[in-house]
């Protein structure tokens, strides 16, 4: 007769807080409560394209492309490129959007 162990447990869980539904986002007229609402999610979506399109157009398009055809058709360095657009001047100028500033170097071959 074999014996199981129980199940590994955390040496501590620290207790959820409760989000704010009315949290505002940084986005003017969104909530946190927002990202529960199918039709709010869709409207903070339209914002975010006409956010990327005024301040990364190129990449933007890239973008566009990738997801007009899921990929299917394009080169390797075309899907990568959809995803991990360059970092827009607009954007890193006005400190809009700092997630911009942490793409690492890409690495060149010798």
């Amino acid at each position: 007769m074999s014996r199981s162990n129980p199940p590994a447990q955390p040496a501590f869980v620290p207790p959820r807080r409760p989000t704010n539904p009315e949290r505002p986002l940084g986005i003017p007229g969104f909530t946190f409560a927002d990202l529960f609402a199918p039709l709010r999610l869709a409207a903070l979506h339209g914002e975010f394209e006409k956010w990327f399109a005024a301040h990364a157009p190129e990449d933007h398009a890239r973008f566009a492309a990738y997801r007009a055809c899921a990929g299917a058709g394009m080169k390797p360095e075309e899907v990568s490129e959809a995803f991990w657009p360059r970092r827009p001047t607009s954007a890193s100028s006005s400190g809009s959007c700092s997630a911009w500033s942490r793409r690492p170097r890409r690495c060149v071959k010798a």
